[in-house]
Formats: C-alpha cells, structure tokens, sequence
C-alpha cells in the first residue's frame, strides 16, 4: 500500500508542477498581446535610446470601406534602421505635439515593446 500510495504522490507532484510550467507559458504569450497602456507598466522591459529621423505616416482607407485612417510614428536610425514609436499620453507627451517633431532629427528614450518597437518616454529635437 505504501509503494502504491509513493506512486500517487510522485503522479501528482509531476501534474502540479507540468500545471504550473503550462500557466507559466500561457501567461507570457497571453501578455505578448497586451494593451500599450499595460505593456507600459511593466517592469521587465528593456530601456533604449535611438536617434534618427522621425516621420508621421497618415494612411487613408479605402472611399466606403469604413475603417478609420491610420496614423503611424516612425524613426529611421544611424544605422537605417526603423523603429515604430509608440506614444500614450499617460507616459509621455510631447510639448508642442507629436506633429512638432515630423521631418526633424531626435532622440528618443523609452521602453521596448517588440523588436524595434519603443514606447516613447522622452523625445528631443537633435
């Protein structure tokens, strides 16, 4: 009986901890999708500084398609690189406006959120 009993505890040591491993796994693919105002309060991203030339990029629908207009905020680096910046005013918002910085040269810091892909806590004119 006792043999018989080991057994069911070790199957049921291996289940708790496989469960454990399982919703470790489905959390992160699950916070891969999270919001930029969440992504922005976690802790574990990385810090970056880039500089280049920054654009606003206005894409219009197609006439009757009902979808909104897109706007996207992009900076091409040194090394011709681009990086998609994301702003939330919550974090960051630009004096003059986001606007006031297209077609110029900056420095951008804030946190990673995907591969070259940066919320924006500070940017500055170069």
């Amino acid at each position: 009986m006792a043999q018989g009993s080991s057994m069911a505890n070790s199957a049921i040591t291996t289940l708790v901890i496989g469960l454990g491993l399982a919703f470790s796994v489905a959390r992160v693919a699950v916070g891969n999708d999270l919001p930029t105002n969440a992504v922005a309060s976690t802790q574990t991203q990385e810090r970056e500084t880039v500089r280049g030339r920054f654009v606003v990029v206005r894409g219009d629908p197609p006439p009757d398609s009902g979808r909104p207009s897109r706007v996207s905020y992009l900076l091409t680096d040194e090394q011709k690189r681009r990086w998609t910046l994301v702003f939330d005013e919550s974090v960051y918002s630009p004096p003059g406006g986001i606007q006031a910085f297209n077609g110029k040269d900056v420095e951008v810091e804030g946190r990673r959120t995907g591969e070259n892909r940066l919320l924006v806590e500070l940017m500055r004119v170069l």
